[in-house]
């Protein structure tokens, strides 16, 4: 897929060109009219943005986290690719565009008018990290695609849940999506963090027991094992009084920050809170991310069938739960850095090179052989899609780290998403 793949997109093509500025997003955010802008939100562990990016990201022990209600905010997460926009509805759930109507009245009028309901699940990409203003997430996209190239309304609701994996969309597909109404189709867009976390659970069912805080049960995921954590340390006097001095401290640095009013003054308290006094509630991920590391190629090897059988299921029972509602599956594997052939960019090859937002290469590279070789006769039996060579024939950037992308990245995996979708029907 390249631009001349796209002729018919020329308009999109140009506007996923085009720069916005943080100025010109953070005016954007401020402009919704049924959303609450609660501010621009950073990566830092300042209290004040900690507990702002509470109203937007509400902690679950279950999910990791879930949207707040009507809700706007500016993401400043990749300092270096600019700010991301998100708004959010009365359900929490991520709207495709600046002042659009709720997820429900939008699904509403299209059983009203017999017109296509496509849920869309994944992580932070689907959620648009990366894309600016939601009117360039990959299911404001599609919705765009099929009308302009297909003359076909369609509906794409967006259940993208940054930093989660399928095994979050799945629970999120039941317990929510289809409380709130029965969809046409479902897509699951993902492989990304599905692959992290199923190794870094891996990980942890090994180590456990050789730490008495720590309890690990089948079927959690990181956040509940976190979440564990904390309620194993709730009589820990030690644990409990060195989280009161953290949390002392990041309000007193606040409070003089704030007194100053210097920018330099806050970035080193920032500093020193995150590298001596450090606000996350456990160390799990630095733990794991370093055993990570030291994994050998075997040790890799050895591990990933049992990560790729529990990827598969998770994606089977999906489809067969879909399939007695009478309801369409798509199974979509995301590209990364790791795969294919694209003519990377010097970014793109850094990106590549340090694993940005990824654990080792070697992982998803292994990961990636496996699951091929399990669904070499089974794809068209889930309805899966490989997408990892999207972009062989692209030498724009795409990516803003491993597997983030920007506009143009997105404009052309929602192109290839519409056709596989609109062409089945």
């Amino acid at each position: 897929m390249s631009i001349e793949h796209l002729k018919d997109l020329d308009d999109l093509i140009k506007e996923s060109m085009s720069h916005i500025s943080n100025e010109q997003l953070l005016k954007l955010a401020k402009k919704n009219n049924s959303s609450k802008f609660i501010g621009p939100i950073d990566s830092s562990e300042d209290i004040n943005n900690i507990l702002m990016a509470r109203k937007f990201l509400k902690p679950s022990s279950f999910y990791g986290h879930m949207y707040g209600e009507n809700i706007s905010t500016a993401w400043n997460i990749r300092p270096s690719e600019g700010m991301d926009v998100f708004e959010t509805d009365s359900n929490g759930i991520l709207k495709n565009s600046i002042n659009s109507e709720d997820a429900i009245l939008r699904i509403q009028k299209a059983k009203t008018n017999n017109t296509p309901i496509f849920y869309i699940f994944g992580g932070s990409t689907i959620m648009s990290l990366g894309s600016g203003i939601p009117n360039f997430s990959i299911p404001s996209l599609i919705e765009k695609i099929s009308k302009k190239r297909y003359q076909k309304e369609i509906v794409c609701v967006n259940f993208g849940l940054g930093g989660t994996s399928s095994k979050e969309a799945f629970n999120l597909m039941i317990y929510k999506a289809f409380r709130l109404a029965k969809p046409t189709s479902v897509i699951f867009y993902d492989g990304w963090n599905c692959i992290s976390y199923l190794a870094k659970m891996h990980v942890l069912k090994n180590n456990s027991g050789k730490d008495n805080k720590f309890t690990f049960f089948d079927g959690e995921n990181i956040r509940n094992v976190e979440h564990n954590i904390i309620l194993n340390s709730s009589y820990d006097l030690f644990w409990i009084l060195t989280r009161a001095l953290k949390l002392f401290l990041a309000n007193t640095f606040s409070i003089i920050s704030n007194l100053i009013k210097l920018k330099i003054i806050s970035k080193i308290f920032n500093v020193l809170q995150g590298k001596f006094f450090s606000l996350k509630t456990t160390n799990i991920n630095n733990t794991i991310q370093s055993k990570l590391k030291d994994c050998g190629e075997t040790e890799i090897k050895n591990m990933i069938p049992n990560l790729v059988s529990e990827y598969i299921d998770i994606h089977k029972y999906a489809h067969e739960i879909c399939k007695g509602q009478k309801i369409d599956f798509y199974w979509i594997f995301q590209p990364l850095v790791f795969y294919g052939e694209k003519k990377l960019s010097e970014k793109e090859l850094f990106w590549k090179k340090i694993g940005l937002s990824s654990i080792q290469p070697r992982f998803y590279e292994n990961f990636y052989r496996e699951l091929k070789n399990k669904l070499f006769n089974d794809s068209e039996k889930y309805d899966f899609t490989d997408l990892t060579n999207v972009f062989d024939d692209v030498k724009e950037q795409t990516y803003i780290d491993s597997g983030h992308l920007n506009k143009f990245g997105n404009l052309i995996v929602a192109s290839k998403i519409t056709d596989i979708i609109i062409n089945k029907k």
